[in-house]
């Protein structure tokens, strides 16, 4: 929600969001630490990404809304955490203005 239209013209473009799944492996003494990811042994990987789209008759004067949805394999395991071993998943959002999007 906001003053300026466009602004949230811009934001709201569907592929000016990403929303990515990730999963992060922590090995060693540190991975049940809170600071978990911020040692050598991480490693990360993209496990899922979200599409958006416009949701329809939602969008109003000062709002814009979108629709979307992560779609996971069967097979996707959710986070699990044992003494020196983590496997945690969690999301990462990136906003994207697109220069050619800017007037």
């Amino acid at each position: 929600m906001g003053t300026d239209e466009q602004a949230l013209d811009i934001l709201s473009v569907p592929h000016a969001i990403k929303v990515l799944l990730m999963r992060s492996l922590d090995a060693g003494s540190h991975a049940t630490n809170k600071d978990h990811g911020k040692y050598a042994k991480t490693f990360v990987v993209t496990v899922a990404r979200a599409v958006f789209w416009p949701a329809r008759h939602a969008s109003t004067i000062g709002m814009r809304v979108l629709e979307g949805e992560v779609k996971l394999k069967k097979t996707f395991k959710p986070s699990v955490v044992f003494p020196r071993f983590a496997v945690r998943v969690g999301q990462t959002l990136f906003l994207r203005l697109l220069e050619n999007s800017i007037h």
